[in-house]
């Protein structure tokens, strides 16, 4: 009887390797199926906050040139009602106009464990990493080094407990926290698409999503990968996203389609990511 039990015992406990190590290696095939597949495109050169700026304004001052030529063609009456409509078509399409088939933000990259130290709180702190990467582009910062990225990084989570947040933070509340720690505009939206991401990047403005961590498929990630993550979306090509990916060293320019973004896109949702909203934070200065 006692042999009979130890060997259902015995049993018992291979059953339950054999799952555990199915699940463990059933993921580390799905991300390096994921690896092996994605696109891998060659990176638009790196764009600077000041570049862009000129840039549009250089835009702008051509549109107003052009609304002038109009008004010089029309008498009085006419000049005002042309002129009004042009600025107004001008203003509600010039991202689309002037979109460029691709962007790369100069955006400095710090993984979210710095120093490889991927205990609490690092191992929870893609949104105080994604934060401060944004930060350092608009605020002109320049790049970080492990020591003082580690630093930033423990600095902001210990303002966010002072505060009162959570160690996970809803796009709303990392919002807030950006606005208060850096001073910096933050727009949250529900309501967008591909192009709306496009069309801020390509102003200078980055931004931030959270998602459903195990639905990216990063090779680069612990199995089974973490069940909420947050990075930055810093430029675009045809095909992909780039993106700055704290949670792995190798997050640098990560690349991921269009699709994943926008499937694996969700917010936290009191640990229920899966069904969390879709939302991105459009960070400006």
């Amino acid at each position: 009887m006692v042999g009979k039990q130890r060997l259902i015992t015995i049993i018992g406990l291979i059953l339950g390797l054999s799952l555990i190590g199915a699940g463990f290696f059933g993921t580390s095939i799905k991300n390096g199926y994921f690896e092996i597949t994605r696109p891998k495109e060659e990176l638009p050169e790196p764009v600077s906050r000041d570049k862009i700026e000129a840039s549009l304004i250089a835009n702008v001052d051509a549109k107003d040139e052009a609304s002038e030529e109009i008004s010089k063609q029309k008498d009085r009456s006419e000049m005002k009602n042309e002129a009004a409509s042009f600025k107004n078509k001008v203003e509600a399409k010039k991202a689309e106009l002037n979109l460029p088939p691709s962007m790369n933000l100069d955006i400095p990259f710090t993984a979210q464990a710095p120093q490889a130290n991927w205990d609490l709180p690092y191992q929870e702190a893609c949104e105080e990493a994604s934060s401060i990467m944004a930060a350092h582009f608009l605020q002109g910062r320049g790049g970080f080094n492990p020591d003082s990225a580690n630093q930033e990084i423990v600095e902001l989570i210990n303002f966010e407990k002072e505060n009162g947040y959570a160690i996970d933070t809803t796009a709303d509340e990392t919002a807030e926290v950006i606005r208060k720690y850096f001073g910096l505009q933050v727009e949250v939206r529900y309501d967008f698409n591909e192009m709306d991401i496009k069309k801020e990047i390509a102003q200078g403005n980055p931004v931030l999503m959270p998602f459903a961590g195990r639905q990216l498929g990063n090779p680069n990630f612990t199995p089974p990968g973490p069940l909420y993550h947050m990075m930055v979306i810093k430029g675009y090509t045809d095909n992909v996203f780039i993106t700055n990916d704290p949670g792995t060293r190798n997050g640098s320019n990560f690349q991921y389609t269009h699709k994943k973004i926008m499937e694996a896109n969700h917010d936290w949702n009191g640990g229920k990511v899966k069904e969390g909203r879709k939302v991105m934070m459009v960070i400006k200065k």
